[in-house]
């Protein structure tokens, strides 16, 4: 599994990003996907907006036609970011924009569109890339600040719960994975470890296990921290790569969130 672990790392820290540039007129929206960003789409008003500065019932008047003119381009602009969010696989939504049509663009996202709102920010969408980034980037950094957070807390939570749905530890990792319960891997990304593998079960074992306790296939060489990744991402499983976290420095750099329990132990046999 050569190299599937930098992969891994890469993936779990760029998320796909689409990021709305909005104002009373026209929308642009940016998809951020590895570092890289591609505009997917653009909408406009149907007419260019006008002020208009007589009083009275006129002004309530041209008031109201202004702010459908911009709930019907902002209807769209909400269509076409849910096409962009299903065709690029995004995961978060930045929204940035000036606050006069703050509420008309939130009231417009789906209940879709709103679970992956990271934030409304206000900006100048005619700023150059460099200006946008700087205001978007510190955000997209903190969301995954915080899913880190989060995968660790829940995974302590769990491991301290009876019955709980995680496992810690290189050995009960290596076990939920050549099981196919592993839902979400949670990793130091300084975790190093070498195990063996069943050439043909697959199964993983750490340290020097010469003969599957099973079957008595001998096994082969691996190095854990590719294996366990690959094995994960075959499963379709998360995979959370963080710098650093006292819990999982205490607990070998390793644990992971199961899809279900299952309590059968491998047995153990001593190398020979």
């Amino acid at each position: 599994f050569p190299h599937v672990f930098e992969l891994a790392r890469i993936v779990d820290d760029y998320e796909t990003y689409a990021v709305v540039l909005a104002d009373g007129q026209e929308a642009r929206i940016l998809v951020i996907s590895l570092n890289q960003v591609e505009q997917a789409g653009e909408t406009a008003a149907v007419e260019e907006l006008k002020r208009f500065q007589a009083g009275g019932w006129a002004q309530m008047l041209f008031q109201r036609r202004t702010d459908n003119i911009i709930k019907a381009y902002v209807k769209d602009m909400s269509e076409r970011l849910g096409r962009i969010t299903r065709r690029y696989g995004v995961k978060h939504i930045i929204i940035g924009g000036n606050d006069a049509i703050k509420g008309i663009v939130l009231e417009s996202l789906t209940k879709e569109q709103q679970a992956m709102l990271v934030d409304y920010v206000n900006l100048d969408i005619n700023g150059n890339m460099q200006e946008i980034m700087a205001v978007i980037e510190p955000l997209m950094q903190q969301v995954e600040h915080d899913q880190e957070i989060d995968a660790v807390d829940t995974l302590e939570a769990q491991i301290n719960t009876k019955g709980g749905m995680a496992v810690i530890g290189v050995t009960a990792t290596a076990l939920a994975l050549s099981k196919g319960q592993v839902m979400q891997l949670i990793m130091l990304e300084g975790f190093q470890a070498l195990g063996r593998t069943n050439p043909v079960s697959g199964f993983l074992y750490p340290g020097l296990q010469i003969n599957d306790p099973y079957d008595g296939t001998p096994t082969e060489d691996i190095d854990l921290r590719e294996a366990f990744v690959a094995r994960a991402m075959q499963q379709a499983a998360k995979v959370q790569i963080m710098a650093a976290h006292p819990y999982l420095e205490e607990h070998e750099g390793v644990g992971a969130l199961l899809r279900y329990r299952d309590d059968v132990v491998a047995p153990q046999q001593e190398p020979s």
